[in-house]
């Protein structure tokens, strides 16, 4: 059997496919559409990213890719955002998703980091992914009184409230946190995603706060997204739904804590240098090895493996030392893939 591995750019005839095979393997409701909740990694523009191994007859596996900015204290860094993967129930077993995820990783090993959203720890373990960040999930509370959001689509805003929210997201979010950087053209792909709902706050004819809610199967019910010029009302929100908050916010609420993603050391130079910029210098990596990561924190050497290091600088079991001292990540459901 011919086995190719080739993007979704060069064989677009394979696209309906592509989507049958996410769709069927992620076990999609019919009334969601995975192209349209997560058009910004399967729109065209992003077909050279899409990984296909294939033979002559079908497609037997697909991983997504979308390359994204990361802001860290106004530093920026490349990283791959990895989702849609999916490998056709008669070919698992068989070392065909081993062999695409080894290719996707090398054709994005310029990036400091790759990201994905799986249950499947222990998969993804085998290939140097480790379960770090955080997130502190807020039930809804129906009895939590809401007043003075309306809700609209990102498509529907005018364009000066369009530039009002993009303007929130960079003060609120991108300058607090490490997170996804938006480009234009980033958000125009998110206003395709119709199946997420912006709710919006108005002062004096103004967009002084918004969050979006639901996307796809995968987040129904959920506020993923809050920016606001003060403090949100976070209890308030959850009169929508329930609510993902960073640990900034968390406060006193009665917060279940969840991990953010799996991620993968790319570039050792580019990670060090992202380390450094994370933690305002007060981590400076020495060498990354295979198992091992040694650095320097306080004038002191330290070595630890990845899967402690990384949760220690990122949460959510931060080291002692490093509790509350620079921003942590933030990446909202509109971004995760």
């Amino acid at each position: 059997m011919d086995i190719k591995i080739c993007t979704l750019k060069n064989k677009p005839e394979l696209y309906r496919n592509v989507i049958e095979l996410i769709e069927t393997g992620f076990t999609y409701p019919s009334e969601h559409s995975f192209e349209r909740d997560f058009y910004p990694l399967m729109n065209k523009n992003n077909w050279h990213n899409c990984y296909i191994l294939h033979n002559e007859k079908e497609v037997i596996s697909h991983i997504g890719v979308s390359e994204r900015k990361i802001s860290a204290q106004r530093n920026y860094f490349k990283a791959s955002l990895l989702g849609g993967i999916a490998t056709s129930p008669k070919y698992r077993g068989k070392g065909y998703f081993r062999t695409l995820l080894s290719y996707v990783l090398d054709a994005t090993q310029d990036s400091c980091f790759q990201i994905l959203w799986s249950d499947n720890s222990e998969l993804y373990k085998k290939y140097n992914f480790h379960l770090c960040s955080e997130q502190y999930l807020l039930e809804k509370d129906d009895t939590n009184e809401s007043t003075g959001y309306e809700q609209t689509v990102y498509e529907d805003l005018t364009i000066s409230e369009r530039e009002e929210i993009q303007q929130l997201y960079q003060l609120s979010i991108v300058n607090s946190f490490v997170t996804c950087t938006r480009t234009r053209k980033e958000w125009g792909e998110i206003s395709r995603i119709t199946s997420s709902e912006l709710y919006i706050k108005k002062e004096n004819e103004k967009i002084i706060e918004y969050f979006f809610m639901n996307k796809g199967a995968d987040l129904s019910g959920i506020v993923h997204e809050i920016a606001s010029l003060s403090k949100p009302a976070v209890k308030e929100i959850s009169h929508y739904g329930s609510v993902w908050l960073p640990r900034t916010l968390k406060g006193q609420l009665n917060l279940t804590q969840q991990y953010g993603f799996h991620l993968k050391i790319g570039d050792y130079e580019g990670f060090t240098l992202f380390v450094s910029a994370m933690t305002d210098g007060l981590i400076k990596i020495n060498t990354i090895e295979e198992d091992i990561i040694t650095f320097t924190f306080n004038n002191r050497v330290l070595e630890d493996d990845h899967q402690n290091f990384l949760s220690g600088i990122m949460g959510p079991n931060i080291f002692s030392e490093l509790e509350g001292q620079y921003p942590l990540f933030y990446i909202s459901g509109l971004d995760s893939i």
